[in-house]
C-alpha cells in the first residue's frame, strides 16, 4: 500500500506525531478498511474514517497540515464514523497494524465491515451506490448478509411511527441484501 496518499500522509503524521511526542488511537473503517484488507476498489478513497473520537486541538490541527501538504482534505483523517453503532465486540476482532509509532491503528474485521457497510447502504443507498459496489466487493457469504441484516434491524429498522416510503425502502434493502449473495 506505499505509494498510496493517505498512506503516506499516515507515514508523515506519525512522524510529525512522534517528534511532538503525541499520540493517536484509530480503529479503521469504510473503504480505506477495504484497501487495507486488500480488497481492490479500482480507485484509491481520499479518506480515512475511524471510529475512534479525535478530539485533540494540537492533533487536529496536524491531521489538517498533512493533508495539506498530501494534496488532501483538511479532515483526510476523520472520526465521523464514531457517531455510528459498531457491531458488538468490534475492538477484539480488529486487527493491529504495527507500522508506527505513535499511532496506534487497528483496521476493521471484514465481517464487521460488511455489517457497517451493510448500514451505510441502508442510509445511503439514494445518495451514492459506493456501499452496495464495497458489499460487492467483500463478497459475503449468505451467513454474514444474514448477521449484517440481524445487525441493521437491531439498530437500524425504521421506528414504529415511520412513513410507508421509508418502510418500504427497509424491505426494498433487506431484498436487495439478499439476493447480493
Amino acid at each position: 500500500m506505499k505509494d498510496n496518499p493517505l498512506s503516506n500522509a499516515l507515514d508523515a503524521l506519525d512522524s510529525v506525531l512522534a517528534q511532538q511526542k503525541l499520540k493517536l488511537d484509530i480503529l479503521i473503517c469504510g473503504a480505506f478498511a477495504l484497501q487495507i484488507l486488500g480488497f481492490d476498489r479500482g480507485v484509491h478513497t481520499l479518506d480515512v474514517d475511524t471510529v475512534m473520537k479525535i478530539d485533540d486541538p494540537k492533533v487536529l490541527n496536524l491531521i489538517a497540515e498533512i493533508g495539506k501538504q498530501y494534496g488532501l482534505s483538511s479532515n483526510w483523517l476523520n472520526d465521523q464514523a464514531a457517531s455510528v453503532t459498531t457491531p458488538e465486540d468490534i475492538f477484539e476482532r480488529a486487527k493491529k497494524l504495527d507500522q508506527w509509532s505513535s499511532i496506534n491503528a487497528f483496521v476493521i474485521d471484514r465481517v464487521d465491515l460488511i455489517k457497517m457497510k451493510t448500514s451505510a447502504f441502508s442510509i445511503r443507498r439514494e445518495e451514492t451506490s459506493k456501499d452496495w459496489d464495497d458489499l460487492k466487493l467483500l463478497s459475503p457469504t449468505k451467513q454474514e448478509i444474514e448477521a449484517a441484516i440481524g445487525f441493521l434491524r437491531k439498530f437500524n429498522a425504521p421506528p414504529k411511527n415511520a412513513s410507508k416510503a421509508d418502510i418500504d425502502n427497509y424491505k426494498e434493502t433487506i431484498h436487495d441484501l439478499r439476493n447480493l449473495v
